[in-house]
């Protein structure tokens, strides 16, 4: 059994561990008949599939449960939607046979919404670096051994991670195209489509990229979405992301 569901609100900062338990303790309310591993530990057979980066709000999230006897998808998916917190929401559930789900999910679609940035400013950094054939960017704590806060915890190290060939699309939109989200005039908005690879490239490494490309100019975003993770498409001569159900 596959399973698409959300991850919004507060619980977008929560710990990809935080999210399993919630699910392991949801199964076990709603009942769900979930077949379990062997050894001498057994543990619910779930996995999840691409999860977004904590921090980001997502509309795309899978997860598979391996069950021990066939049931209606339709019915198990509301009993576990009943179960869990309001924030994590079961969006589709369907019966999945065989193991090629994680193949579909080829790329993501995401929103990032920047707080107090001029339109030109963001257009500008983008250009730039669609122009480029290469942006390699700096992921973690950069130079290994440099003095850190301990209250921060131990140093991540540091991992270049090729950006630009992960970029599919990258296009603004206006705030007042996209004013049912509530977001102000002096937000700038933009939609991204992002292939899968490896390493993956996460919103965050975009938008590093970004801000050197405008010397500093793009913030951090004020908010990160996922809105569809699955196959990539041409509809009407414009890249989509479909989600595989």
């Amino acid at each position: 059994m596959a399973i698409r569901y959300a991850k919004r609100g507060p619980l977008r900062f929560a710990s990809h561990r935080v999210l399993q338990r919630a699910f392991e303790r949801a199964v076990r309310r709603a009942q769900m008949p979930v077949a379990f591993s062997a050894g001498f530990t057994p543990h619910p057979r779930l996995s999840y599939l691409g999860a977004a980066p904590t921090g980001a709000a997502s509309e795309a999230e899978y997860l598979t449960i391996r069950l021990s006897e066939r049931r209606d998808p339709a019915a198990l998916a509301q009993a576990l939607d009943a179960a869990l917190p309001r924030d994590l929401r079961v969006l589709a559930a369907v019966e999945w046979p065989g193991d090629d789900l994680p193949g579909r999910l080829e790329a993501s679609a995401w929103r990032l919404v920047f707080a107090d940035l001029p339109g030109p400013v963001l257009d500008a950094a983008v250009d730039r670096l669609l122009a480029a054939a290469s942006w390699v960017v700096t992921r973690g704590d950069g130079i290994p051994g440099a003095a850190r806060d301990p209250a921060r915890g131990p140093a991540k190290p540091a991992r270049l991670v090729e950006v630009r060939p992960a970029i599919v699309d990258l296009t603004r939109q206006a705030a007042a195209v996209d004013g049912s989200h509530g977001y102000p005039d002096t937000c700038a908005i933009l939609s991204v489509i992002l292939r899968h690879s490896t390493p993956a490239v996460r919103p965050d490494d975009l938008t590093t990229a970004l801000a050197e490309a405008s010397d500093g100019a793009v913030p951090s975003p004020l908010e990160v979405t996922r809105l569809s993770q699955g196959m990539l498409q041409k509809l009407d001569g414009v890249t989509t992301v479909v989600n595989p159900f």
